[in-house]
């Protein structure tokens, strides 16, 4: 699915109109300073929007696109405004937010720490009465949008009042960062503050008086115009307390638009010949209630889901399609593309953003010989020690089978003793010309990367080169990984089936002897790849001590005159 990318995009829609929101005691208003490349606004916006939206009912935002620490295309449309907004609250760093006009002070952090925000401040705002209500409605005719906000006082409202219209684009969506942070999808950005950042001044209210004000834009460096709300507050300037707020939602269109944005499943470590695939789509236009959602891999047959349901102006949903087969590529490629038509049984208004593709290339290995290698999460207290073996359980699978060919842990039957230190490692015979799968799972559910009290476990899955397929530990519950093994060069082809070297004993504790060998040269090395250790010229019975090196698994290479032999050996000292 693609999103507008030019800077400005307008539908015309003749004198819509959005119903009035009509605010009650109280509405609460964030306002938060971010950016498109400051890496720690991605890291603490993803907790700020979840609470916003756990509150959507009562709670407002407007996101102020700001110059630093980087590129921000959105700060770029309109720069004065954001930078006018921050400047006033004595903002010099995001990410930063204000709750109704206050920095709240976290002294873990910093004041106004936009992730550090709670429901509890939220609460605690809410039983604070508010002396004024709002009415605020939009309409957007042609590439004008106008807003009118009538404001009540419902008790004595002084000091150095101010009202604020600002026009938010409720969402944004990129295909890729337009910052630098990894950012992709934004809320809330302020586009236009009307008339400026200066607002409106208004005089001293008394009970009962009234005020009303409206505002024009003509829309430029809009996303999607579908997008467009518009957020109202009134604001004391002595104390920088907001008053009331009010918020008007995007207008419901009267065209047909549907999105197709991404492609959930497969990931890029998918490897078989049978998929059903699993999409997002989003609806733009009005209230969706039929769609044709048709894919196909590697350009073969296409397989369509004629999907009927209820998806309102602005939902998203996630759908899984039917299964079907097709022939993977002899290099390994899979394209898989999705499309949709004919929504309502009509046609889509913008087909630009109907279809969405995603190609990689399997993940896969020349060797079928592969060795798994896991150590358990290490917790200590002052109690002593515990390895949490008893935890850890795993399955490797061919193809789309459930049996495993090989497993371990209490899923599957048999549990690791409990408080074992021990490195678990396993050795597998594959066939070729196949796709495996490889679950690992945690009966906790934290992994076993380990944390600020532990010490972090892993697994690495390691072929017979020494090439780590996959490595990790901070899975929660579990994942997956899928590889293929194609025509091997295996282990047992270039070393095991070597009666010429004798290395022993594997697993090996202190010293390692390799006869045979004379004048060659060795080479052990990790399972990163890296080179640990080198004779250049052993004897016939070389022997070598590894107890200085960490436990786990190893590659032994010998290099003679007519051959390399490589030996796995697995250090358990």
């Amino acid at each position: 699915m693609k999103t507008f990318k030019n800077y400005f995009f307008v539908f015309v829609i003749a004198m819509s109109f959005s119903s009035l929101a009509i605010s009650q005691n109280r509405m609460i208003l964030f306002e938060e300073g971010t950016n498109a490349s400051c890496g720690p606004c991605a890291s603490q916006n993803p907790t700020f929007n979840a609470l916003l939206d756990a509150n959507t009912d009562n709670v407002i935002s407007i996101k102020y696109q700001w110059y630093f620490p980087g590129a921000d295309p959105m700060h770029d449309h309109n720069p004065d405004e954001p930078n006018a907004r921050l400047e006033y609250y004595g903002i010099n760093g995001v990410p930063t937010a204000v709750l109704d006009g206050t920095k709240h002070p976290f002294p873990s952090a910093y004041e106004g720490c936009a992730g550090c925000y709670t429901q509890s401040h939220i609460d605690e705002q809410l039983a604070v009465s508010s002396p004024l209500n709002i009415e605020l409605s939009h309409e957007i005719d042609g590439n004008t949008i106008t807003a009118t906000m009538d404001i009540e006082a419902i008790e004595d409202a002084a000091g150095s009042l101010v009202a604020h219209i600002v026009v938010i684009e409720k969402a944004i969506f990129f295909d890729s960062p337009p910052g630098t942070n990894g950012e992709t999808e934004f809320y809330n950005v302020m586009k236009k503050m009307l008339p400026s950042s200066s607002g409106t001044s208004l005089e001293d209210f008394t009970s009962g008086g009234t005020v009303s004000i409206t505002e024009s834009w003509d829309m430029a460096n809009v996303y999607n115009v579908a997008q467009l709300a518009v957020v109202a507050f009134v604001q004391n300037n002595d104390t920088k307390e907001v008053l009331q707020a009010s918020y008007s939602s995007p207008i419901a269109p009267d065209f047909l638009n549907t999105s197709t944005k991404s492609i959930l499943y497969p990931t890029e470590d998918f490897c078989g010949n049978t998929i059903s695939p699993v999409v997002k789509i989003e609806n733009n236009g009005m209230d969706l209630t039929s769609l044709d959602i048709s894919y196909s891999v590697n350009g073969g047959e296409i397989t369509t889901l004629n999907w009927t349901g209820e998806l309102a102006f602005l939902g998203a949903m996630e759908v899984e399609l039917p299964e079907s087969d097709f022939l993977v590529s002899d290099d390994g490629n899979y394209t898989v593309e999705v499309f949709t038509s004919s929504p309502n049984g009509g046609e889509d208004s913008n087909s630009d953003d109907d279809i969405v593709s995603l190609s990689f290339l399997a993940p896969s290995t020349e060797f079928n010989i592969i060795s798994l290698e896991i150590q358990a999460d290490l917790y200590t207290q002052s109690s002593g020690t515990h390895y949490y073996s008893e935890e850890i359980s795993w399955g490797l699978f061919k193809n789309d089978e459930e049996i495993p060919l090989y497993s371990g842990g209490s899923f599957f039957g048999t549990a690791y003793p409990e408080n074992s230190s021990e490195l678990i490692t396993e050795v597998f015979n594959l066939e070729p010309n196949n796709c495996y799968r490889f679950e690992i799972l945690d009966a906790y559910g934290d992994g076993i990367a380990g944390s600020s009290a532990q010490e972090g476990g892993y697994y690495s899955l390691i072929d017979g080169d020494g090439n780590i397929l996959k490595t990790g530990g901070d899975y929660g519950e579990g994942e997956m990984y899928n590889f293929k093994v194609n025509d091997p060069v295996s282990i047992d082809d270039i070393s095991e089936n070597n009666n010429s070297v004798e290395i022993y004993p594997n697993p090996v504790k202190d010293n390692l002897n390799i006869k045979n060998a004379e004048n060659s040269k060795i080479k052990i090395y990790n399972v990163l790849g890296e080179e640990i250790l080198e004779i250049k010229s052993a004897s016939d019975n070389e022997k070598i001590n590894l107890e200085k090196y960490k436990k786990g698994t190893y590659f032994v290479k010998i290099f003679n005159k007519k051959e390399v032999i490589v030996k796995k050996i697995v250090l358990n000292n």
